[in-house]
């Protein structure tokens, strides 16, 4: 008289078969095989999903390394930005660029770019380790001597918190290089809306070529 209320129950604790008694052998066995089947198809369907993940992971960095490419070829890459935010999940209203460049400066400019930037690239995943606990950020390839950043949150333009944090990103990786036997300079951008990230880009750069030492002002 209380069979509703097994019903209920069942459809309340999400089991999957339920028997009425007196139960022939062959009912009982089906329900099992069927069962069977069910967690199988479930360890399958997590397995792919662990697949999948594993795969992403490997991508990840093309695309980031993409993302970067695309802010630095050209002009018109807000439609491109907007596409890749998405792809990343990157929901944050501003960012900005910074740029790592191999060797040593001087009035000439920089000196062994090319051997400095081999040598960046030997240790390219442990400055993407760095950069990835310091911030969130889009990190590039090292291209010739040069590695460009994306770092992007939940900041406003012309934050002084922020400029300050960027000076003690910059420093961290200046550090890291000598660790590794190398020189490097870091300019960086200003905070811009992501979509304008292009502007940043082009400051970066900009000081890049008029570059001056502020390490030991800052230290």
């Amino acid at each position: 008289e209380y069979f509703d209320y097994a019903v209920e129950s069942v459809k309340i604790e999400e089991i999957d078969e339920y028997i009425l008694k007196p139960v022939r052998k062959e009912v009982f066995l089906e329900a099992i095989d069927r069962t069977a089947r069910k967690i199988e198809d479930q360890r399958l369907a997590r397995k792919k999903v662990l697949q999948m993940e594993e795969q992403m992971q490997m991508v990840l960095p093309i695309l980031e390394k993409n993302f970067i490419g695309t802010i630095g070829m050209a002009e018109d890459v807000q439609s491109d930005i907007r596409e890749f935010c998405q792809l990343f999940s990157i929901t944050d209203k501003y960012a900005y660029i910074m740029i790592v460049e191999f060797g040593s400066r001087s009035d000439e400019g920089i000196q062994n770019g090319i051997g400095s930037g081999i040598r960046g690239t030997k240790y390219y995943k442990e400055y993407c380790n760095l950069l990835k606990r310091l911030c969130s950020c889009i990190i590039g390839d090292i291209i010739r001597n040069r590695m460009v950043i994306l770092v992007h949150g939940d900041f406003k333009e012309g934050s002084y918190e922020e400029k300050q944090r960027s000076i003690s990103m910059a420093l961290r990786l200046l550090q890291q290089a000598e660790r590794f036997g190398n020189e490097a300079s870091v300019s960086i951008g200003s905070i811009h809306p992501v979509l304008e990230v292009k502007s940043s880009y082009n400051e970066a750069m900009q000081a890049s070529r008029h570059y001056m030492d502020y390490t030991e002002a800052v230290s």
